[in-house]
């Protein structure tokens, strides 16, 4: 968001790689089959948040 590049990614690997071309600009946590790997969806998709604050 601040202009700053991206120095860290964690896409999920193999044959059903992320990011998909066409599949979106924003990023997700897969938690159904990739054990808490990104996946790139449509940035309008509505999805559960979930925040911590220590």
């Amino acid at each position: 968001m601040d202009g700053t590049p991206m120095d860290y990614e964690n896409y999920y690997p193999g044959t059903t790689c992320f990011p998909k071309k066409n599949f979106g600009d924003c990023i997700a946590m897969d938690t159904s089959t990739a054990a808490g790997q990104w996946m790139n969806v449509d940035c309008e998709t509505k999805m559960p948040a979930a925040c911590i604050r220590q």
